[in-house]
């Protein structure tokens, strides 16, 4: 591994401090073995969650991508990755760096690289709509005006009427 990739890698990795605070909060199911290193494992869910990389480009430092995608959906459904953010945002607010009250209980994460916004969505004008805006409507003195047009050409003797 080049000198860069260790950087990227160590770059989102738990400081041993940071794994002893949320070492505790880990729950592992009662079947199946537990990863051989936690902490690397740990490491591996948040290095995904903080590139947003898939799963198959984890750096195999953090052990085989299967192995830590199934341990972060264990992580997910037994409530343990809730357990860690309710913690951190807890120890937040007890140093005065987060103010809960005024967030009433809502939590939202929004991944910006899967929010696509159409360039008319931000204000510009699309083409179609230029062609829309420059056609005139003229008022028709039909009294069903309102209604769909039937045919383009006025009926004929010879033209038909299907029920």
């Amino acid at each position: 591994m080049s000198s860069s990739q260790h950087d990227l890698v160590h770059r989102h990795s738990l400081t041993d401090e940071q794994w002893e605070i949320l070492k505790p909060l880990i729950v592992y199911p009662p079947i199946g073995r537990p990863p051989e290193n936690e902490q690397r494992t740990m490491n591996g869910i948040l290095w995904i969650l903080k590139t947003g990389a898939p799963w198959r480009d984890l750096p195999k430092e953090f052990g085989y991508w299967n192995s830590v995608y199934q341990r972060f959906l264990t992580f997910t459904m037994n409530g343990t990755i809730r357990r860690i953010f309710q913690a951190l945002v807890q120890m937040k607010y007890d140093l005065g760096q987060i103010d809960i009250a005024r967030l009433n209980g809502y939590w939202a994460a929004i991944d910006g690289s899967i929010v696509r916004v159409h360039k008319a969505a931000a204000g510009a004008s699309s083409k179609k709509s230029q062609k829309k805006a420059s056609r005139k409507t003229m008022p028709s003195g039909d009294p069903e005006a309102g209604q769909p047009q039937k045919s383009s050409s006025p009926p004929t003797e010879t033209s038909s009427v299907c029920p």
